[in-house]
């Protein structure tokens, strides 16, 4: 073997060993990232058992939501945002949800949109358009009402009862976290929630 060879062929090895070297902390990084965006979800929500806090938003639709006009009603809050990642890749989950929910009559879903950012959108109906979502939706600019309900993750579902309680609370229905049946399972949770609510 020529001295030439055997140089270019060291050189080689070395160029393949530092790129394994190099992609093991790649991998890693990706890895610790996923674990940490997962760590961070929150599995329960403080006001869980609580009176919901008093709020007024203005639907896109002119019909004020608020505390009251939940009153009376099963409902979920969707909180979301057409700007945030887990929200976009959960919005075919919403959308299941809401074909779910649109034939009961006696639960309510709105979204609330947090945030005065559209991301690729001019409004909130648009993202939700985009997403063939129809449910009623309100602005949050200011993240107000976000804030007052101690939301820490999006996209968030919180469960309120008739008598303005939160009784149930999930994050995004997409994630492992929910599974493949996520949908199927938060609605039988719902109903769960209002069978024992009859007892």
């Amino acid at each position: 073997m020529s001295r030439a060879a055997l140089v270019a062929g060291l050189v080689l090895a070395a160029c393949a060993a530092s790129a394994r070297h190099d992609a093991a902390p790649l991998e890693m990084s990706r890895a610790e990232s996923e674990a940490a965006s997962m760590a961070q979800r929150p599995e329960t929500h403080p006001l869980i058992g609580r009176r919901a806090p008093d709020f007024t938003l203005l639907r896109d639709d002119g019909v004020a939501l608020s505390r009251a006009s939940l009153a009376g009603r099963w409902s979920v809050i969707a909180f979301l945002g057409a700007w945030c990642g887990d929200c976009r890749r959960d919005a075919p989950h919403l959308a299941a949800l809401a074909r779910a929910v649109e034939p009961d009559p006696a639960l309510d879903l709105v979204a609330v949109h947090v945030d005065a950012r559209f991301g690729d959108h001019a409004s909130p109906r648009a993202y939700l358009a985009a997403h063939d979502i129809s449910v009623p939706v309100a602005l949050d600019a200011d993240r107000a009402v976000y804030t007052a309900f101690g939301v820490s993750w999006l996209p968030s579902y919180l469960v309120i009862d008739p008598d303005g309680v939160v009784r149930g609370f999930r994050i995004d229905l997409s994630t492992e976290t929910a599974g493949e049946g996520g949908v199927k399972r938060f609605i039988q949770d719902i109903a769960a929630l209002r069978s024992a609510a009859r007892d």
